[in-house]
């Protein structure tokens, strides 16, 4: 059966399942906020059910005669601090009650186990019912992330990573439980590898962030996934357009001190294209774009201050295809396989005097690209990470260190035109040079820092702290002192925050060079943030950011490693950005602006000219309402065209019978402006011991595709437009069990 006929047939479900809809049920468990263990015998009261509901010895509750949307329940046990909690009726989200022990509310109680620390200026938080209402965040974790004040996508199709506050994709790193990962999207179509209902919640720090983190010049996204122990007894399966999948939580024993979950997904855009892609296109499949994910964590309570937790996750991408009508100077065929693993055992533990996390990751990593009938690029890489934080609190503040040590083992063989770099002309692939290279080597990092959070008045907050790194490919290390400053008035707050970051030679083939040293940032960020009323706040705030030692590609070198990288570039970056927010009620949404401009020298005797990811407007906005078992969402965003360098024309060569073409200033153009709108609606019924969500994700609602590039004839007289593909909409369903 194809796709199509069986997603048709999970709607009609869905349409005719409307008729027969039971009342909605409120469910969970209560649990205890500081061991996360099942409370029994605990009351809970919801208004207009005819009695009160008691817990069981696992902690369960549930109501069937709840009338209306949203209710405020009240939760009551021997021993325990009486609690409210505001519930949506027939929610598929899983609920959990928490209630804490007399006395417990006066300490600060940690229930995810992150040491807290001083969120830079900026800083979003994004749980996981916040991100399933933006447009596409069923099925991309970082959609409402790409929503936020200047942040973009890539400018190329198919390119991994955001652009944060003018800074390359490489600036900034994806980590998933405190461990960095290649990667965070698929290869082809930006979706996050770890599906949106796996995810608690996602910590976006575009720059300005402390001395926990480095490896990184721009920004920092943090993805946390969610503990089975706080959620009950689950099962679902997603069925769409683009994907097919399901997810599952559970806890093992009577006593909930152990819990397990996982999920799966894979593609499904292999079944569409071949009946929408029309037969005299110029480009044959012979592996359509496929991708697979895969999750499962184990997690564990020994004691009432620690937690154990073990997660294992996979993603793959695969992608061939042969071009019937290949331009001069171009490749006829182009293949990508690209697959990585992580397994993370994470120990939290919890006391009243020290807080620990301590993290080991052992992962693989294989791409392999194929160009034409002889150009490749294999990378192995075999990585293992530790780290480790503690914190120690104290009663005007709190210390903070940690430690991070990676071990790599790299095998690496290229044949392959040399990547465009940073300003370059629209060569054509065909006519790059080609770098050889083949090499198997070892390189470790190794990162320590301090920091101490001082509560100057009740008011008035100080957090000074340095981090020191060492990159042994390199030789060479880095010092680099942070310090953020929070002072408030009232509801309004005034930050800022400046330091010196660096990242080391990570990215594509820049990574095996030895001659590079760590490209360094130097940022200074100020504003204020202020809450307004109950659920919105405003903030604003400007950034500039000096960047020194960035790899330029210099063509016609190489340095001793056979590689054309020198450490001879600079840049800037500076702005201004605004976010507002509401998140109450029925309504959620936001409105983001930002205003910069990014600069780059790729020598030290060149002219400072426009970077690559030089964006100088960026404005989006995003509304979410709900309306009873409806939800309705919808996002506009418009964004400046990236810069490029144009061609002007061109001269005929005779010796080597083709033409060269003659260009413009570097990046002294720039693409059409950006602008689309995405949409979304489901509805859910729930029934007496499952719910089902029918919905309808409409990504560009009215097809107005983003040119990417040109692409130009033979002669330099005509060019084309590349647009980056317009997804189809998501139609699909969803059980909850």
């Amino acid at each position: 059966m194809r796709f199509g006929t069986t997603a048709f047939f999970a709607l009609t479900t869905v349409c005719a399942s409307a008729a027969v809809a039971q009342a909605a049920p409120v469910a969970g468990y209560v649990l205890d906020g500081e061991t996360l263990l099942p409370v029994a015998g605990a009351t809970v009261t919801a208004p207009g059910a005819a009695k009160p509901a008691v817990s069981s010895a696992e902690g369960a509750f549930r109501f069937d005669d709840v009338p209306g949307d949203n209710v405020t329940v009240a939760i009551t046990a021997a021993g325990y601090e009486p609690a409210t909690q505001e519930v949506v009726i027939g929610s598929e989200e899983p609920l959990s009650l928490i209630i804490y022990k007399t006395g417990a509310l006066g300490e600060v109680i940690e229930l995810v186990g992150r040491a807290p620390k001083p969120l830079a200026l900026g800083t979003q938080n994004l749980t996981t019912q916040e991100l399933v209402r933006v447009p596409g965040g069923e099925r991309d974790a970082l959609a409402a992330i790409r929503g936020l004040p200047s942040v973009s996508t890539s400018p190329a199709a198919g390119s991994q990573g955001l652009i944060l506050r003018g800074g390359s994709p490489d600036d900034s790193k994806f980590m998933i439980e405190g461990v960095t990962i290649p990667r965070i999207y698929h290869v082809f179509n930006n979706t996050t590898i770890v599906p949106t209902r796996f995810v608690e919640a996602i910590e976006f720090s575009p720059g300005g962030f402390g001395v926990e983190e480095g490896r990184a010049t721009s920004g920092v996204v943090s993805l946390t996934t969610a503990s089975s122990l706080l959620q009950p007894n689950y099962a679902e399966t997603n069925v769409s357009f683009l994907e097919v999948g399901g997810l599952f939580s559970t806890k093992l024993g009577r006593d909930s001190k152990w819990g397990v979950s996982g999920g799966f997904r894979r593609s499904t855009v292999d079944a569409i294209l071949p009946l929408v892609l029309p037969s005299d296109s110029a480009v044959n499949f012979t592996t359509y774009p496929t991708y697979y994910d895969g999750q499962l964590r184990v997690d564990w309570r020994p004691t009432s201050q620690d937690r154990v937790a073990v997660l294992g996750f996979a993603s793959f991408d695969e992608i061939a295809l042969v071009n019937k009508e290949p331009s001069d100077g171009s490749f006829g065929s182009f293949g990508n396989s690209t697959w990585f693993g992580r397994v993370l055992t994470t120990w939290y533990h919890e006391g009243k005097t020290l807080r620990n996390r301590a993290v080991l990751s052992i992962g693989a990593d294989r791409i392999r690209v194929a160009i034409g009938p002889t150009n490749k690029v294999d990378v192995d890489l075999l990585p293992v990470t530790f780290r480790d934080d503690v914190r120690v609190p104290w009663r005007t503040g709190q210390f903070r260190a940690g430690v991070e040590a990676t071990a790599e083992n790299y095998s690496v063989d290229v044949l392959a035109p040399v990547p465009r770099a940073e300003g370059e002309p629209p060569i054509k692939l065909g006519e790059q040079p080609v770098l050889a290279y083949q090499n198997k080597f070892n390189r470790q990092y190794l990162a320590a820092y301090v920091a101490v959070d001082f509560d100057l008045t009740k008011t008035l907050k100080l957090t000074p702290g340095v981090r020191a790194e060492y990159f042994s490919r390199q030789q060479t290390g880095a010092v680099l002192p942070r310090i953020q400053l929070e002072q408030k008035f009232g509801k309004l707050a005034v930050k800022g925050a400046m330091g010196r970051y660096a990242r080391g030679p990570d990215a594509n083939a820049q990574g095996a060079a030895t001659n590079l040293v760590p490209e360094v940032a130097a940022q200074y960020v100020l504003g204020v943030e202020a809450l307004v009323s109950e659920g919105a706040s405003v903030g604003v705030s400007g950034f500039y950011s000096r960047r020194t030692d960035l790899a330029s590609t210099l063509r016609g070198q190489l340095s001793s490693d056979g590689l054309p990288y020198f450490s001879v570039g600079s840049g800037r970056s500076y702005g201004l950005e605004a976010l507002a927010r509401y998140n109450h009620g029925n309504w959620y949404g936001w409105l983001a602006y930002s205003l910069s401009r990014s600069e780059r020298r790729d020598t030290a005797t060149s002219s400072l000219r426009l970077s690559d990811y030089d964006q100088t407007h960026n404005a989006t906005a995003v509304a979410s309402y709900k309306w009873h078992k409806w939800q309705f969402s919808g996002r506009f965003a418009l964004l400046s065209g990236t810069p490029y360098t144009d061609v002007t024309g061109a001269t005929y060569d005779a010796a080597s019978d083709r033409y060269i073409p003659s260009f413009g200033s570097t990046n002294g153009a720039r693409l059409t402006t950006n602008h689309q709108l995405d949409l979304r609606a489901e509805r859910t019924w729930n029934f007496k011991t499952w719910s089902l969500t029918g919905y309808l994700d409409v990504a560009n609602a009215y097809r107005n595709a983003r040119i990417v590039q040109y692409n130009y004839n033979r002669d330099y007289t005509e060019r084309e437009a590349t647009t980056e593909f317009v997804p189809t909409p998501s139609l699909g369903a969803r059980a909850t069990f």
